[in-house]
């Protein structure tokens, strides 16, 4: 695996145990990589089987995946594990293999006095966000969300928080399913599932498919997003009867103030189903919002 990536121009060990010298150009390391790997699967297996060992010592793998410097001038850019990500033949295993190595890290995130760069589960994160393709996106999504449901509270944020940027436009099913699991399970990651969920790109079969309690959050917490700044995407008629008091909140301060009132709604929301079972969608919200805005305006004065 050294000499292999020593033939790419990438130096692994280098002095006083800093990040890898990278070419000037990582695009010629990717694709001397690639014509090597792609053609030859033992050598993909020993090349694999080599970095894995090799990542075994945590601070080879934290090397590994903090910015690496150019032609032995200061670190910058992009890491190591990012440029092999973008090699095709190996990204499958290698996304696996880091996703794996999470769990043995979970301690550390849960810490919050630690940087970026001392955070090594923070780091592999990082570096599945916007990769240029995912070559089996419906298996890492799987994987990625496996090891989501089992992530400490900090770090589990963090990465629904991404999930529109590490999962683009590809694999959305898999990804609302999950979304789905984790709001019925845990209440304090509402508003990133929320907010992640508003980001997806989910076309039109997929918004047909989604749990009606799903498509009226993700339709609604859409909506909110005229509160801060204004948007043009919500209805005229709506925008006039929102409350003065509530023309600029955030979304975690609008759920803290609805949050207590949760169960006197819950009534009209079942009959919001109702009427989304029916297809009259904009009536829906127009009227919840309504109702919504009474209730906050009530709560706020009493």
């Amino acid at each position: 695996m050294i000499s292999l990536l020593a033939g790419a121009g990438c130096t692994l060990c280098v002095p006083y145990d800093g990040p890898p010298s990278l070419p000037a150009d990582p695009h010629k390391l990717r694709r001397h990589l690639e014509s090597l790997l792609s053609c030859d699967p033992s050598l993909r297996s020993h090349f694999l089987s080599g970095f894995s060992s090799y990542v075994q010592n945590p601070q080879n793998l934290r090397r590994v995946l903090i910015p690496a410097s150019k032609d032995g001038g200061p670190s910058r850019g992009e890491s190591l594990v990012r440029v092999l990500l973008l090699v095709a033949p190996i990204q499958p295993p290698l996304q696996r293999l880091l996703l794996e190595k999470l769990p043995e890290y979970f301690d550390a995130a849960a810490a919050d006095h630690l940087s970026l760069n001392d955070d090594v589960a923070r780091l592999i994160v990082n570096q599945f966000r916007w990769l240029d393709f995912l070559v089996d996106a419906e298996g890492f999504s799987e994987k990625l969300m496996e090891v989501l449901s089992i992530s400490p509270p900090q770090l589990k944020k963090e990465i629904i928080g991404s999930l529109p940027e590490i999962i683009g436009d590809q694999s959305h099913g898999t990804v609302v399913a999950a979304l789905e699991r984790i709001l019925q399970e845990d209440s304090e990651v509402i508003v990133p599932v929320l907010d992640s969920f508003s980001d997806l790109n989910l076309d039109d079969q997929l918004q047909e498919q989604l749990p009606l309690h799903l498509y009226l959050l993700r339709d609604f917490h859409n909506k909110l997003d005229y509160l801060n700044p204004p948007s043009k995407q919500f209805a005229p008629a709506c925008l006039a009867k929102a409350p003065p008091g509530y023309c600029r909140m955030k979304t975690s301060e609008f759920l803290s103030k609805i949050r207590p009132v949760f169960r006197s709604l819950r009534r009209h929301l079942d009959c919001a189903f109702l009427i989304l079972k029916d297809g009259k969608i904009p009536l829906v919200f127009h009227k919840f919002w309504l109702l919504l805005s009474n209730v906050m305006q009530y709560n706020h004065y009493e």
